[in-house]
């Protein structure tokens, strides 16, 4: 099955094969497509992608608070995978660079294709690609400016990436077993994951390498889509996410002969936990009795209760 992956290097999106359009179930037509490779021939289009931030984690549309009782199971969920350090000044990712440059092509080749066969494929002719493109959506998303509507450049583009639910009965279930996921600080050992544990497996500002996959241009009411699916993942952790054990090192007598005490001081460097010395446990004994009444207003040895506490340091 390796064989058969393409690998950002060698990925030529004119390479992409598109075969007879099939009527599909929405009223609409599917156009499949294959890769032909120059060492393989015609192969499934399943493309190995280099590390992507999630800046929004897993999406679900419509969203939670849109969702209509009874009709969670036609809810999809997705991610976008961003293009993060694809360009500036310095390109800080080359193969980002690489990997951007080569999915816009594909949606360049995609709106060319469908527009010199428009005909055949969409049953019209258009005057021109910039017409066709409209009915278009673009492979490639963009961030706009909420008040001109421009692109903007304050974040780096996005490609969307759907998460397929299984299926029984024409409805979606809450399980995901066509998607295969695994973590970055396990790669051996798959992670198995329903609905209920998206988020906290895909958490915003966490990164995956995706194995995706793409079979056909879908066109419905005169709208034109490329979906790409996720096939496999390897989850990589937030920045701000502390993943190892760091008390995987801690003597378990490290803090036998220290008790955490609160100091009172209006030095805002100050520490506010210390560590003193704890003396050994003897055993106490009682007080002696004032030998007359005057002695009562003066200071008593008291037998007082200490807590000992094990709290770590901060």
């Amino acid at each position: 099955m390796t064989d058969k992956l393409i690998t950002v290097e060698e990925f030529q999106p004119k390479n992409i094969i598109y075969k007879d359009p099939k009527k599909n179930s929405h009223g609409g037509v599917t156009i499949p497509y294959l890769y032909n490779c120059p060492r393989r021939g015609e192969i499934p289009f399943l493309l190995k992608t280099p590390k992507c931030s999630l800046p929004f984690g897993a999406s679900q549309y419509p969203s939670k608070e849109n969702v209509i009782a009874g009709k969670e199971h036609e809810v999809r969920y997705s991610m976008e995978l961003s293009f993060t350090g694809y360009s500036g000044g310095d390109i800080s990712d080359p193969k980002m660079k690489m990997f951007f440059d080569k999915m816009t092509a594909f949606q360049k080749e995609r709106n060319a294709f469908l527009f010199k066969n428009s005909k055949k494929f969409l049953k019209k002719t258009y005057k021109s690609i910039d017409v066709l493109e409209e009915l278009c959506n673009p492979i490639i998303k963009y961030s706009r400016d909420k008040q001109t509507g421009e692109i903007s450049d304050k974040y780096a583009p996005r490609i969307s990436t759907k998460l397929g639910r299984d299926r029984k009965d024409d409805k979606n279930l809450d399980t995901f077993s066509g998607v295969r996921v695994y973590r970055s600080t396990d790669k051996s050992k798959r992670v198995e994951f329903d609905i209920s544990g998206l988020q906290g497996l895909f958490p915003s500002r966490s990164s995956v390498k995706g194995l995706i996959s793409g079979t056909s241009v879908s066109v419905v009411s005169g709208k034109v889509s490329t979906p790409l699916y996720a096939k496999q993942l390897m989850v990589f952790p937030s920045e701000h996410e502390i993943v190892v054990n760091v008390f995987a090192d801690d003597s378990d007598n490290e803090d036998e002969d220290a008790v955490a005490v609160c100091v009172d001081s209006d030095d805002e460097d100050a520490v506010a936990d210390k560590k003193v010395p704890v003396a050994k446990p003897t055993k106490s004994k009682p007080a002696p009795a004032p030998e007359s009444d005057d002695d009562e207003d003066e200071d008593s040895e008291v037998e007082v209760e200490v807590e000992v506490t094990d709290d770590d340091e901060d």
